[in-house]
């Protein structure tokens, strides 16, 4: 079913988005897609809640020593999503109703190979062999899974999907609490994750099996060359821009922990970090489910009305942003002391000066989508490449001499990222939608964040 442009935002204003009232078929697809966000959105929440109420119990049941293999290992965990180049790609395709079995089982092999594979090389080299079998299984899992929840999303369940991967996420987070709290030493706890992916994968299959599309449909494992070199270069593309988000969310944590005189150190820099960019979830649930819309929408209603509804959504999302990380800045101090603990009390201007950058960041979050349902995934590899770049640079140079600070100054740099997004957006963009004064209004949304958090905490004290 198409998704006419008036039903991307159902609550934007009368101009451009606003539901037809005479057109019912109108809006069920707009109760449709609200029914989407709010199981994404619902589900989100809930991840973020445990997320929020696990975080001071492993601070406490680790310690900052401790809590610092945890987080590395998490973000290690989290190269299987940023590495998982078929999902994208799937997610497009049975959209639009592009489906090519060889170029998607090709896809899915290579996926499959690299996500486990490089997952399992960072973490035996960031954290040993002992932790590395565990992750190596999780992203294997989490891989296989791409087709299932593409399948689904494109299916119009990219809600129900996302409600099931958060929903395994929080047992396994949950999970790591327990064992935590019994056996804090070791790496026992990090098996919760892999067989959460496992459990995510299994009800996916099942889900699809109740829908009538069975799993055996499905394009499987297989290799055609012809299909690969058509595919080269999205997936240079897609593999590119996953490599540089795993840099940027990675790079800062790992250069400190290998510079910082002590684990303390360490281990309340990352404390901080996890806090701030908890915020992420929503944007996170907004992109997923805009992505297979816009995909539709760009297809059957063309650019021009598809952009029209996407930019007044981004432009109250950085409304949003902007009023909650402001209030977040004002009261750092107490919501670092109730969640993390005492013991991170300390270092909370670290938290404080990171919330600007988490506001630049979310428009990564955003414009993704947009660009890859116009089948541009060029442009996140440069912009993202780029912010890789600057945010290496800066971490060598400033996290040996400064310490935390000089990560936080390194995540802060690595923004450049969003920027050199918004700037290419604004060249793609038409005068009509009004692309320099929204980017000015972005500009200063930020401006004023950064004078507050400035405020706040007297500067950061590199």
């Amino acid at each position: 079913m198409s998704i006419p442009h008036r039903t991307l935002l159902p609550d934007a204003g009368e101009r451009s988005c606003a539901l037809p009232g005479t057109d019912s078929s109108d809006a069920r697809r707009a109760g449709h897609l609200v029914r989407s966000l709010g199981g994404q959105l619902g589900s989100q929440a809930l991840l973020a809640a445990v997320g929020m109420a696990a975080l001071p119990l492993l601070a406490r049941n680790l310690g900052p020593g401790r809590y610092a293999n945890f987080s590395l290992a998490i973000a290690i965990l989290g190269l299987a999503s940023q590495l998982d180049v078929v999902r994208p790609r799937f997610v497009r395709s049975f959209a639009r109703g592009e489906v090519d079995r060889e170029e998607l089982s090709t896809l899915w092999t290579v996926d499959l190979l690299l996500v486990a594979g490089l997952a399992t090389l960072v973490a035996t080299l960031g954290l040993g062999a002992s932790a590395a079998l565990p992750i190596g299984v999780g992203a294997l899992c989490f891989a296989g899974a791409s087709r299932e929840f593409a399948l689904l999303s494109a299916r119009g369940r990219v809600g129900t999907a996302t409600a099931v991967r958060n929903l395994g996420w929080a047992a396994a987070t949950l999970g790591a609490v327990l064992v935590t709290s019994l056996q804090p030493a070791g790496w026992t706890w990090l098996w919760c994750f892999p067989t959460a992916n496992l459990g995510i994968l299994v009800t996916y299959r099942a889900l699809l099996g109740g829908l009538g599309e069975p799993v055996r449909a499905l394009p499987g494992v297989g290799f055609d060359r012809a299909a690969w070199s058509r595919l080269v270069r999205e997936v240079r593309d897609l593999l590119g821009h996953g490599l540089s988000v795993l840099v940027l969310g990675s790079a800062d944590k790992l250069i400190l922990e290998r510079r910082a005189t002590d684990a303390t150190t360490s281990g309340a820099y990352m404390g901080q970090y996890d806090l701030a960019v908890k915020v992420h979830v929503i944007s996170t649930a907004l992109g997923a489910t805009l992505y297979p819309q816009l995909s539709r929408a760009i297809q059957v209603e063309g650019r021009e009305a598809a952009a029209h509804c996407f930019l007044d959504f981004a432009s109250k999302v950085a409304v949003a942003y902007f009023v909650g990380l402001a209030l977040m800045i004002a009261f750092h101090e107490d919501l670092v002391r109730v969640v993390l603990g005492p013991d991170f009390a300390p270092a909370a201007p670290l938290f404080a000066w990171m919330l600007p950058g988490v506001f630049l960041a979310h428009f990564g979050f955003l414009f993704t989508p947009w660009q890859r349902a116009r089948g541009d995934f060029a442009s996140q590899r440069r912009a993202y490449g780029t912010g890789a770049f600057v945010m290496l640079v800066v971490g060598v140079i400033a996290i040996p001499r400064f310490g935390a600070p000089g990560a936080v100054a390194t995540y802060l740099a690595a923004r450049a990222a969003e920027c050199l997004l918004l700037l290419g957006e604004r060249r793609s963009l038409g005068l009509e939608h009004r692309p320099t004064a929204r980017l000015a209004c972005a500009a200063a949304m930020a401006a004023a964040l950064f004078a507050l958090a400035w405020y706040r905490t007297g500067g950061l004290a590199l």
